[in-house]
């Protein structure tokens, strides 16, 4: 019916001017558009913060998303943690298996050493004694 409000309002008072003489009528008159006025303003304060609500509540739903893949990609790094340190585990046992085998390894390979050096000493004594006595009887031949 009426395009704006302004519009709304010139209607009120036009026709309150023309139908009303007196200043009694007037005031009530002018009263009356006031009323009027004052009651389209709360309309439009009310509609406006019914959108505000609105817009508040689309900002929440968006956070509340936001929040929701935050608390998702913190569970899904969580269990990537526990995998990656089950793993870990895994390869810790792995690598000790590991030493402990070449540990052996080792301590066998000295233990070879140790025997060869004990035999290499053993028969330079007894090719050392022989030596000599071949060195003496050949001294003796001569």
């Amino acid at each position: 019916m009426f395009a704006s409000f302004g519009q709304f309002f010139q209607f009120f008072f036009v026709l309150a001017y023309s139908l009303l003489t007196s200043a009694q009528s007037l005031v009530l008159a002018v009263t009356a558009v006031i009323i009027v006025a004052e009651l389209v303003l709360l309309v439009y304060f009310l509609k406006g913060r019914r959108k505000k609500k609105e817009v508040v509540a689309t900002i929440d739903n968006v956070e509340t998303a936001g929040f929701r893949s935050t608390i998702e990609k913190i569970e899904d790094l969580k269990a990537e943690k526990e995998t990656l340190i089950s793993q870990i585990d895994e390869l810790k046992k792995i690598a000790d298996t590991k030493a402990d085998v070449l540990e052996s390894e080792v301590n066998a390979l000295r233990e070879e050493m140790n025997a060869r050096k004990s035999l290499i000493s053993k028969s330079k004594a007894g090719v050392d004694s022989n030596l000599k006595k071949n060195n003496e009887d050949n001294a003796s031949e001569n």
